[in-house]
């Protein structure tokens, strides 16, 4: 009896997909230019050797490498970008869980 193949035929119309490495700095790059400015690269890096670790895991008593620099008091609201005094480094999942906070809030005040 005859069998299928295995893999399905190539499907020309369907893009392939493209092995991409961004920075994480490169998502806030495409919103506001400051994010990819050399100065703020050279700030980021330092706010990351300075605190390696999460802010918000060590409150909770946990070990969790940083890899965001984050505005505590967001530059949005009146902060100036380049303070080195109001950045503090977190994971990404307290960075995103923080931001989603920040954008309810920006959006009950629109609202």
């Amino acid at each position: 009896m005859p069998t299928l193949p295995s893999k399905s035929p190539a499907r020309p119309w369907i893009p392939k997909a493209q092995p991409t490495q961004r920075k994480p700095y490169q998502r806030h790059a495409e919103r506001s230019p400051l994010y990819d400015s050399p100065r703020w690269r050279s700030l980021r890096l330092a706010q990351l050797k300075k605190e390696p670790c999460c802010r918000a895991c060590a409150a909770k008593k946990r070990v969790t490498p940083a890899v965001v620099a984050d505005h505590i008091k967001p530059y949005r609201d009146g902060s100036d970008f380049f303070d080195a005094t109001n950045l503090q480094s977190l994971c990404t999942p307290c960075h995103a869980r923080k931001s989603a906070k920040e954008g309810h809030v920006r959006r009950k005040m629109v609202a």
